[in-house]
């Protein structure tokens, strides 16, 4: 096993681990946590259909999917569990954001999408209604004097942070498919060290929050 090939695999470890942390303290979790293990369960069902997929060649359609699923999935998050005004700005921009994912899906199954000119705007599109969403949970809580209202304050700065990074990574995702002197080898690795990271950090939530159930039961 090569070293590129051992980087690749540590997000899905990370998510294998995490998913039998959280199976086994599932009865221990609340409705947001188990939101939160949801989510890395979905990632850990995309990935494993993108290894499957790359077997038998272009997996570049994950990526569309995944970012579809996880602007859907991030949105009801933050409707449900975080954000106290429902702003119908916001809903509409994720709904728009859907929307034009979906059409992407959709062109790049009909078109049949060469490698090398393949965009992931989809995943910009996300990336950016994610920022947003974070945004407006910040401005809630500098406008909320309750105290309650920062409970999840570090969890907002860490999704705004990710997703931000995550963005500056594939904006230039064309030139770093085309590019040839392995700089993108540079640009990936640290891309997979943030994924790892961020799920490391939700896992860790998990963890916390079953512990801390448990000493009030």
């Amino acid at each position: 096993m090569t070293f590129i090939n051992l980087i690749v695999k540590i997000p899905f470890i990370i998510l294998l681990i995490s998913l039998f942390i959280g199976l086994f303290n599932i009865k221990r979790l609340d409705k947001l946590h188990k939101a939160i293990l949801l989510y890395l369960m979905v990632m850990l069902l995309i990935d494993i259909i993108s290894k499957v997929l790359k077997l038998y060649g272009n997996n570049h359609i994950v990526l569309l999917i995944y970012s579809l699923v996880e602007l859907l999935l991030i949105t009801f998050f933050y409707y449900k569990y975080m954000l106290i005004n429902k702003s119908k700005l916001l809903s509409n921009l994720s709904l728009v954001g859907a929307c034009y994912i979906f059409y992407e899906i959709v062109n790049y199954i009909v078109s049949e999408t060469n490698v090398k000119s393949f965009q992931p705007y989809s995943k910009v599109v996300d990336n950016f209604i994610i920022i947003l969403l974070a945004f407006s949970y910040f401005l809630e809580s500098i406008n909320k004097t309750k105290n309650n209202h920062w409970k999840y304050f570090k969890l907002n700065a860490v999704i705004l942070i990710f997703f931000t990074l995550n963005t500056i990574i594939f904006l230039p995702f064309n030139f770093l498919i085309n590019e040839s002197t392995g700089v993108k080898f540079y640009f990936w690795s640290a891309n997979i060290l943030m994924i790892s990271i961020f799920y490391i950090y939700l896992t860790f939530l998990i963890i916390q929050n079953s512990k801390r159930i448990s000493n009030t039961a």
